[in-house]
């Protein structure tokens, strides 16, 4: 996937190292736990050069450190111009990272916190 969105080995060597990726790589996909699965996809969101990335859930069955981590990289990549769509069942303010505007679905209506 690296390949066919054009990303610098460089970049991709400091995304899997961020989520400690390196160290199942080689491993079939299918022997992966949901942890692995999850920072694997979490990787994928990142290569390339996104202008938008849609995350969902990006917090649950995750490490503390995998939470720092990724929370670095939104920060970093939000410098840059990327737009990010989290979905979460979290509270707002219990996730580490400044948000323009938070949407929250409850009894199936759509209401804006500031």
């Amino acid at each position: 996937m690296s390949k066919a969105k054009n990303t610098p080995d460089t970049t991709l060597h400091k995304i899997v190292m961020s989520f400690g990726v390196e160290k199942f790589w080689e491993k079939p996909i299918a022997t992966y736990s949901s942890g692995m699965l999850k920072k694997t996809s979490l990787v994928m969101a990142f290569v390339g050069n996104p202008r938008a990335v849609l995350l969902d859930e990006p917090f649950t069955t995750i490490d503390r450190d995998s939470k720092e981590r990724l929370c670095l990289l939104i920060r970093e990549y939000r410098t840059w111009g990327c737009t990010f769509l989290i979905s979460a069942h979290q509270e707002p303010k219990t996730i580490p990272l400044e948000f323009d505007s938070t949407l929250v679905l409850e009894n199936n209506t759509v209401s804006k916190l500031l």
